[in-house]
């Protein structure tokens, strides 16, 4: 490359939107327009390469020093040396190019006669400070030269961005939205190949979330997480740390001090709830009736725990005297761990019962409410739940990253009176703990602040709604969901009585394509919805209605967008079966004061 660009680095970025290119009155002449933009006026140049069709130009003049008497070697080449090709085009002039340099403007325009590409490369200084650079490649059909090309035009430009090398790769700090390729140099042979989007901003499609999680989000909590960030420890975090346990507290319906977030997922709630309970040789009873369960048991193995395994089939409950004889034969049990909203199956869980069995026992109660905190009831206190834990990306409608868990004196005593370390030192919490304590606020680790902010709005949400007609809205539209679903012929999984409003799993009969279907839902009308786990894979399809999901309009969204789908594969005789059904329920007087959406909050 050319001395002045070749300490830039022999790779750099471009965007194809600085150029344009057009066709100039003069024959034969292509002129390429760069824009600059935010260019202060000053002195400035252009440094230009030759043209780039070196082979090409090479074997002409080995052609040419052929038919000279020189034999194969190329002679010295000669400014204006006024000998043509075939075509008639001066030689020298095939490889000439010009520039005009607008200072005001901020425009280069670079001239080409008589070729069909080009490789080029130039930079712009005010003084000694280098302000852009650019480099690229163009091409046109050597016989369309009246009308502008578009094809395999390249360039990058710098502006005034800072240099900063990439691996081998010089980039601006930020890559918009354009298109951008790379200007590659390669033992002093000039070439220009275009990268397609590498990393570019990244723009979702738009999806109607209607799967096991997660939800659709208010924007609301969207817009809380991009309020400015406070230090972890900074007095008005630390206010708002106060207002998230007040407002957890609430929807878990319990006074326990130690209720909090834990930095990560539903899994990490999970994992943080048993690895500070258990010790090795603990007897736990685990009820396991789908793959959550299935997880709890896999977590009491890790931490050393004797396992108790109590078996009820996918899609069935865990019943109070299966608990009972288990807690008997056993001797004494530490812990009863239960999934009350098991999403693998849609199976809701009774906890009450099971949870007074602990207590007769001398047992502590575990309970998973991952997908049951917010969208139906769940009494901590009055149940007599010992520990609690949740996510944020289900009913509580914020995205995924925080694991609210509350727990009471009883299982607090366990973890102060542990013989040995918790294996986890990032879940320890007798060490998290001394964080969330309002007047000790000692550090552990660093929140994640922003998911904080989104999940104080979400719980403020929740407040503003209530419970009652958060928990009705779910019913409602659960019931009207699966009546629309019967229609079409799919039955629900769980046993009745025993099924949850937030997550509807229902079985596909034998002709009804699993995979091809969702797909086609999410490709052609953007939602989404699951399929089955385990041993139910493609059997079964899991649809949420969870939080800001559970709405009458998507619904009707979703059973309009099946109808369709199964009438085009000759599935169903007649459009409108499905929305029928579900609008009949939606229209029962027998709903009394349920509601179908959120209730109305500021925008």
């Amino acid at each position: 490359m050319d001395k002045g660009i070749r300490g830039v680095g022999s790779e750099f970025l471009v965007p194809t939107n600085s150029l344009r290119q057009f066709v100039d009155p003069i024959p034969h002449r292509h002129i390429v327009q760069l824009t600059l933009p935010g260019l202060r006026p000053g002195k400035g140049f252009f440094q230009i390469h030759r043209a780039a069709d070196h082979q090409r130009q090479r074997a002409l003049r080995r052609r040419d020093a052929v038919q000279a008497g020189h034999g194969d070697r190329e002679p010295p080449e000669r400014e204006g040396s006024g000998k043509q090709n075939e075509r008639g085009e001066d030689r020298q002039d095939r490889r000439e190019m010009g520039f005009v340099w607008n200072e005001t403007r901020g425009e280069g325009t670079l001239l080409q006669r008589g070729k069909s590409s080009l490789v080029w490369a130039c930079k712009w200084l005010v003084g000694e400070h280098l302000v852009a650079q650019a480099g690229g490649s163009i091409a046109w059909p050597p016989n369309e030269r009246n009308h502008v090309q578009e094809a395999l035009v390249s360039a990058w430009v710098a502006g005034e961005w800072r240099e900063q090398r990439q691996f081998g790769i010089l980039a601006p700090p930020t890559v918009g939205s354009q298109q951008w390729v790379v200007y590659r140099s390669s033992s002093g042979k000039n070439q220009a190949q275009r990268m397609a989007n590498p990393i570019n901003d990244f723009s979702p499609p738009p999806r109607l979330l209607l799967g096991p999680g997660p939800s659709m989000v208010h924007p609301r909590v969207l817009r809380a997480m991009a309020t400015p960030l406070l230090g972890h420890l900074d007095p008005k975090f630390l206010q708002l740390m106060d207002d998230v346990q007040q407002m957890l507290r609430n929807v878990f319906c319990t006074t326990n001090r130690f209720t909090i977030a834990v930095s990560g997922t539903g899994s990490a709630g999970m994992e943080a709830a048993l690895v500070n309970l258990i010790e090795p040789g603990d007897p736990v009873v685990v009820g396991v009736n789908g793959l959550f369960g299935a997880r709890m048991a896999a977590i009491v193995d890790r931490c050393g725990g004797k396992l108790i395994r109590v078996e009820a089939p996918w899609g069935k409950i865990i019943e109070p005297q299966d608990i009972r004889k288990a807690l008997s034969r056993s001797g004494p049990v530490k812990i009863v761990a239960l999934v009350h909203a098991e999403t693998s199956t849609g199976v809701s869980q009774p906890l009450e019962d099971i949870a007074a069995l602990c207590r007769d026992h001398g047992s502590l109660s575990v309970v998973d409410a991952v997908t049951s905190l917010g969208g139906l009831p769940l009494n901590v206190d009055h149940w007599g739940i010992d520990a609690c834990y949740s996510g944020t990306q289900k009913c509580l409608s914020c995205p995924p990253g925080l694991a609210p868990l509350t727990m009471n004196e009883r299982a607090l005593a366990v973890i102060r009176g542990r013989k040995t370390p918790c294996q986890s030192w990032y879940l320890d919490l007798s060490l998290v703990a001394d964080y969330w304590t309002e007047g000790k606020r000692a550090y552990h680790h660093t929140a994640p602040i922003s998911m904080l902010y989104a999940l104080r709005e979400a719980l403020r949400l929740v407040e503003e709604e209530g419970l009652a007609a958060r928990f009705a809205r779910h019913k409602l539209n659960s019931a009207a969901l699966m009546a629309g679903l019967a229609s079409l012929g799919l039955r629900p999984f769980a046993e009745e009585h025993h099924r949850l409003p937030t997550l509807n799993c229902v079985t596909l009969p034998t002709h009804v394509e699993d995979a091809p279907v969702r797909a086609s839902l999410l490709q052609e009308f953007g939602i989404e919805i699951g399929g089955g786990l385990g041993s139910l894979q493609g059997k079964v399809w899991r649809i949420g209605l969870m939080g800001e999901s559970s709405t009458r309009t998507n619904v009707l969204t979703l059973l309009s967008a099946l109808e369709e789908i199964f009438l085009r594969r000759a599935w169903i005789a007649r459009a409108g079966i499905a929305l029928d059904a579900a609008s009949q329920l939606y229209l029962s007087p027998s709903r009394g004061a349920h509601t179908e959406e959120p209730a109305p909050t500021g925008a």
